[in-house]
């Protein structure tokens, strides 16, 4: 299991939109080879040169902030091969509504929500925590199997995300009453149990 924080305002993973790139000139810039020559297509024209934009501002330099501190939490541990399960709890600063006025100035209202119901939404966040650990703390994203905490929360103090990812290991397999006699056996095609019965088999 491994445990980090990191610093700042959490953001979300937008959605990825294409986009032509373009020269200082303005004209389009083109793929090409491994020999510089352009790429074309099936009717013999050059192919525009295309990036995928993501959508959020903010998540490129969140997501490698959260690269960073993984990074550095991974140090004395090797890739994570098996499933996982991640819990993840993001802070975000309260606004000055939460707080009281004049002489209750600085007084935390009694009213002011403990849960962070707004922008981002929690799986845009996610997301961008996920695609952020790839390749760092585990292969792929598609390893991640099981959720344990994962909220928003107000906070007073700094804004932050709480990472938490801990390997599931082998499951064992259930213990079902009555399989103690040596005949007792399970079907390898479907996983079902068969129990003797009965004195003379």
């Amino acid at each position: 299991m491994i445990s980090f924080t990191v610093y700042g305002k959490p953001q979300s993973r937008g959605s990825k939109s294409p986009r032509t790139m373009r020269g200082k000139d303005g004209d389009l810039i083109y793929r090409r080879d491994k020999y510089g020559e352009e790429v074309l297509d099936r009717n013999g024209y050059p192919i525009p040169l295309i990036i995928m934009r993501d959508s959020a501002r903010g998540s490129t330099a969140w997501m490698a902030a959260v690269s960073a501190a993984a990074g550095c939490a991974m140090t004395l541990h090797g890739l994570i091969v098996d499933p996982v399960v991640l819990s993840v709890t993001f802070y975000f600063g309260r606004p000055k509504s939460h707080y009281g006025t004049g002489r209750n100035a600085g007084k935390l209202k009694a009213s002011a929500p403990i849960h962070h119901a707004n922008q981002p939404d929690l799986s845009k966040a996610m997301r961008a925590v996920e695609d952020a650990m790839s390749d760092i703390v585990y292969r792929d994203d598609r390893q991640i199997c099981r959720y344990g905490t994962v909220e928003k929360l107000w906070t007073d103090a700094q804004e932050r995300a709480v990472i938490t990812v801990s390997e599931m290991g082998v499951p064992t397999r259930p213990q079902y009453p009555g399989l103690d006699h040596p005949d007792d056996c399970e079907c390898e095609a479907c996983g079902s149990y068969f129990v003797k019965g009965g004195d003379d088999g």
